[in-house]
């Protein structure tokens, strides 16, 4: 303060940001000792053992395209899921399709005719009565099932189609967001907080000036980090 040659209001201001930064840190630090219990929680443990991750926040994959993305979609649990329904739902139509054709019974023999002294190719055939009917019922039944799982899974197909596609669109435009404050905006408000900083301290600027500026960069960091 007294090297901006600020007024005492802005020094007031400064201690009174201070105070909150701290508050902050302090609240910042109870929300990691708690993250850090409840994972040790689910390990079965009482306590965290562990230090800190070990890990580079920006260290990209190169997406895959869609297309390649799209390739794999019949690998999904649910389609999987699905696809073994409707399988079932086919063996069933056939089973009540086969089981209809064997209530039809053939016979075929030979018969003898004494008063001719003649011999006769004889064929018959056997209908139990009502398994026309019977049979017309279970196969109705058997395609309806089948039908309707057929419906199901395509349905599930363009939902979770248009999920995918709508999720590989954030991640792109995530990804286009992070490059530009990686590489534009963080730098730029780096360079601005250097210069705003250095006329701070030859009396050039005011406290007002440097707080907003250090509000800046924090802001896009924190943007950067979320994105």
């Amino acid at each position: 303060v007294q090297a901006g040659r600020t007024a005492e209001a802005e020094g007031l201001r400064a201690r009174a940001a201070l105070e909150r930064s701290v508050l902050e840190v302090r609240k910042a630090g109870q929300q990691l000792h708690q993250a850090r219990l409840n994972l040790a929680l689910m390990w079965a443990e009482s306590e965290s053992a562990f230090t800190q991750a070990q890990a580079d926040l920006f260290a990209f994959q190169a997406p895959l395209p869609l297309a390649d993305v799209l390739a794999g979609f019949d690998t999904h649990p649910d389609m999987l899921l699905l696809n073994e329904e409707v399988r079932l739902r086919t063996v069933e139509l056939h089973q009540s399709q086969t089981e209809a054709s064997l209530d039809l019974e053939w016979n075929l023999g030979m018969r003898r005719f004494q008063a001719s002294d003649d011999d006769a190719l004889v064929m018959g055939l056997s209908i139990p009565l009502g398994s026309n009917r019977r049979a017309s019922g279970a196969i109705a039944t058997a395609a309806a099932h089948q039908q309707l799982a057929e419906q199901q899974r395509a349905a599930t197909r363009v939902q979770l189609q248009a999920q995918l596609v709508n999720v590989y669109a954030l991640h792109q435009q995530a990804l286009v967001e992070v490059n530009s404050l990686r590489q534009q905006v963080v730098p730029l408000l780096d360079q601005a907080m250097q210069f705003t900083t250095y006329a701070f301290n030859q009396g050039r600027y005011s406290y007002l000036e440097l707080s907003a500026a250090r509000r800046e960069w924090i802001e896009a960091q924190g943007a950067l980090i979320d994105a």
